[in-house]
């Protein structure tokens, strides 16, 4: 098993999975641009690093769940760009850039993350949340991802809006939480188990698709 850690230095999110096992790999996501998903320059994009310093691994770019409606055309949950290796650089790493022409677009929004393969080891998945800068939902606290231990009581998320006057909707993995509608604090009863893990949303109702709201 490993642990996460996420912080915010210098305008980037630094997440670090670190495994406590030989036999897995331990790798570092930077995100840029995490907190304005619409941004259309080029450091619109995150970057990963792994432990092996001869990069003798591979990296593949992925998005994890759908965060805007499915089964549209065009797809508004497109896959991220592949992962590109940067070797001619002091720090070797994979980045994966987000070629948005508008800020209208939304293809950088939701959760993406990278995995790391490396021959004779477990594959390694670390994520990241991206969020538009602009969004009328957001985590009260600030804090884009949430980590609890099995067996923990009375977990809740709390979320914040601009504008109050709205109906807002809670999804858990794209699903409505019908129980939660209406409210900014979405609690989880009693002792906290596998089931529990996913991707939890909170938009302003009819407004899903404007990818303004918060993501943990």
């Amino acid at each position: 098993m490993g642990w996460k850690k996420i912080k915010a230095l210098a305008g980037y999110k630094q997440t670090v999975l670190i495994t406590h096992s030989a036999e897995q790999t331990d790798i570092t996501l930077l995100d840029f641009k995490y907190s304005e998903s619409q941004n259309i320059t080029g450091n619109n994009q995150y970057q990963c690093y792994l432990s092996d310093p001869d990069g003798s691994g591979t990296v593949e770019s992925m998005r994890l769940g759908d965060t805007l409606r499915s089964g549209q055309t065009p797809d508004l949950n497109p896959a991220p760009p592949d992962a590109v290796y940067m070797g001619d650089v002091n720090f070797p790493h994979w980045r994966v850039t987000f070629n948005q022409t508008t800020a209208h677009e939304n293809s950088a929004f939701g959760v993406f993350g990278c995995k790391a393969s490396i021959d004779g080891k477990p594959d390694t998945l670390v994520p990241t949340v991206r969020m538009r800068s602009d969004a009328d939902v957001v985590p009260a606290d600030g804090l884009l991802t949430q980590t609890v231990n099995i067996g923990d009581e009375d977990v809740s998320i709390t979320m914040q809006t601009t504008r109050e006057d709205k109906h807002l909707v809670w999804r858990k993995d794209s699903n409505v939480q019908n129980q939660f509608n209406r409210m900014s604090v979405y609690t989880i009863d009693g002792p906290i188990s596998v089931d529990d893990a996913g991707i939890y949303g909170c938009h302003i109702d009819g407004e899903r698709d404007d990818a303004k709201y918060a993501l943990i």
